[in-house]
């Protein structure tokens, strides 16, 4: 069932919650159904929500005045929205839609016409109906620049994916013009085709795609459909066809993860020797070594990630915290600290130092962690981290030393986003409310509707379709 955004405004139901209608509807045939059965009638009815609330007194107090907030419980079911603990289901509605409605004015204000389509594409991510889809197209269609255009279009059809609309996203696809663009929305139909265990229609899709990397990436996922449904020699056949040597090497790990025998893990060792950049050779010798996890292996992962080059060395120290977060032991924490310490960009140390508190708080090293976390010197990354451990340990002093380092962003953006994670964890009416005010701070218009829409995601478990 489809709506307007005027047909919900729930700041209009308020008319509709104060009145008292004249009528008294009582020894109607239609009241005398339980009342239970009624509201679920009215949760299917959001387009005339506010004219059935004025039809009789009995119904406008079953859904404006019903202490058991019944009606609105359903109807936050029926539109995948959370309900804000400490609130009601009727005021997390009203909270939801004036979020929606401050949204869309933030879109209005972006001046580039790309960053305004594709902004409005994450509204019809999380709200897919006519409306919003509508609203996206000809925001597109105002869009000069090809690439620019490619790009929102690739956004679009994974919406329409993501709503499995098939052939609406056929359409669009063959709207697009520059090759990588349309590679990586068919290898995204790819993907649709085979969740659907469409595996003749993804074979052909895939023989279309003439981006090599992304037809690799789309033969991997054939591989992996292929192996779900026991075809293994079809699978053995396709990896044999892929030309990218690290996408060869992870399809047959593939094989490898369910036949963990002699002969396939000697054709993977010997597809992976056939990498050439040492990042990409080391992350798929770790790969083998989950698998295989035996002395062997894990002595030839240690030497790949030796053989990344020192210019590399973040891509150094993430391999090696990858290794580290399956053999957690005191030499390779004390190795990959090293190993960080020699990454000069303040950014790049603090991603890898993240991925290391990960890996400390995997293991419940709770105090190492935290001398980690201490030790970060980007605020935003020191606060990210923190947050993990408050994921792990929701206490008072953790929650209150994460919203301190919060505190010390000075970037508006990386404020709110830091917010926004903490919101995740406790989406309360105070978390909230402090996000708002953060992305009130923000001046720049695309962001301040990035940030937004973030915070539109935390209170749905899935996208809707009714208002």
């Amino acid at each position: 069932m489809e709506a307007s955004d005027s047909s919900l405004e729930l700041k209009r139901t308020e008319v509709a919650k104060n009145a008292t209608p004249n009528q008294d509807l009582s020894h109607h045939d239609l009241m005398r159904l339980p009342e239970d059965l009624l509201l679920q009638i009215f949760a299917f009815l959001p387009s005339e929500l506010r004219a059935v609330s004025l039809v009789c007194r009995k119904i406008n107090a079953l859904i404006f005045r019903d202490d058991k907030d019944r009606f609105w419980r359903l109807f936050a079911n029926s539109i995948g929205l959370k309900k804000i603990p400490d609130s009601t289901y009727l005021e997390s509605c009203h909270l939801m839609m004036d979020e929606k409605r401050e949204f869309k004015s933030f879109i209005s204000q972006i001046t580039d016409s790309c960053l305004k389509a594709l902004t409005q594409i994450e509204l019809v991510k999380l709200i897919p109906n006519d409306n919003e889809i509508r609203e996206a197209k000809e925001l597109i269609s105002q869009i000069t620049d090809p690439l620019d255009k490619d790009e929102a279009q690739l956004e679009l059809v994974k919406a329409y994916l993501n709503e499995n609309e098939i052939e609406e996203a056929k359409k669009l696809i063959s709207q697009i013009t520059k090759p990588f663009y349309k590679a990586k929305a068919q290898l995204e139909l790819v993907e649709a085709y085979l969740n659907e265990n469409e595996i003749e229609k993804a074979k052909e899709l895939i023989s279309q795609i003439t981006y090599p990397y992304a037809k690799a990436q789309a033969q991997i996922e054939l591989v992996k459909a292929y192996l779900n449904e026991n075809e293994i020699e079809k699978a053995k056949e396709l990896i044999s066809q892929i030309t990218y040597p690290y996408a060869k090497a992870k399809a047959q790990l593939e094989l490898v993860k369910l036949f963990p025998n002699e002969n396939e893990i000697r054709e993977a060792k010997e597809l992976i020797s056939q990498i050439t950049y040492p990042y990409a050779k080391a992350r798929a010798q770790i790969k083998l070594v989950k698998l295989i996890p035996n002395e062997n292996e894990i002595k030839e992962a240690k030497e790949l990630i030796f053989q990344i080059t020192i210019t590399d060395s973040y891509f150094k120290a993430r391999a090696k915290v990858k290794l580290l977060k399956l053999f957690p032991n005191e030499n390779e924490i004390e190795e990959a600290k090293e190993l960080i310490s020699q990454i000069t960009d303040p950014y790049l140390k603090a991603q890898a130092q993240i991925e290391l508190v990960k890996a400390y708080l995997n293991e419940n090293e709770i105090e190492e962690a935290k001398k980690l976390i201490s030790q970060i010197t980007k605020p935003f990354c020191k606060a990210k981290a923190q947050i993990k451990l408050v994921k792990l340990i929701p206490n008072e002093n953790e929650i209150k030393e994460a919203k301190e380092l919060i505190s010390q962003i000075t970037d508006p953006l990386d404020n709110t986003q830091a917010q926004l994670e903490l919101v995740k964890l406790f989406p309360n009416e105070n978390e909230i409310r402090e996000a708002k005010e953060l992305i009130s701070q923000i001046t720049v218009p695309y962001f301040k509707a990035k940030a937004k829409v973030k915070l539109l995601k935390l209170f749905f478990f899935k996208p809707y379709k009714l208002i």
